[in-house]
């Protein structure tokens, strides 16, 4: 698994774009500690819900993270955030997120299911890998 940090500056657009290229993927949530040293998965706070969105409050260091549609929602706010890095798979494909807090804790998100690139993403790309749109 490679993680790639994405500068603070970049935070914003990152979020937007996340959100957009992910929206409706199953994702599982869990706090992580030790983030500074080999992270350890302590606790499930989400599991495989339909992501719905991550966005950055206006103090520029906390994250909310939004899961579920309609009446079947839950939201996560994610205080002090000091670092976030993409995950991807040695194929490249998108694995999740994975957000650290100044406290040495985190929240890592994972994809259920990683699309690889060149399928990608969202329902389009879910489409696509099982021939739905495709002529046979």
């Amino acid at each position: 698994m490679k993680c790639i940090d994405i500068a603070a500056d970049q935070w914003p657009r990152f979020c937007d774009d996340f959100s957009r290229l992910h929206r409706g993927w199953l994702v599982t949530t869990r706090v992580v500690e030790g983030v500074s040293r080999v992270p350890v998965p302590t606790r499930c706070t989400a599991r495989d819900l339909p992501f719905a969105g991550l966005s950055l409050e206006p103090n520029q260091r906390d994250l909310l993270m939004r899961f579920g549609e309609g009446k079947l929602h839950i939201s996560e706010r994610v205080r002090g955030a000091t670092r976030l890095c993409m995950m991807r798979s040695e194929d490249g494909a998108d694995a999740g997120l994975q957000i650290d807090k100044a406290d040495d804790t985190g929240i890592l998100l994972m994809f259920r299911s990683p699309v690889p690139p060149a399928l990608g993403s969202g329902e389009a790309a879910f489409q696509r890998s099982q021939g739905v749109g495709h002529p046979n």
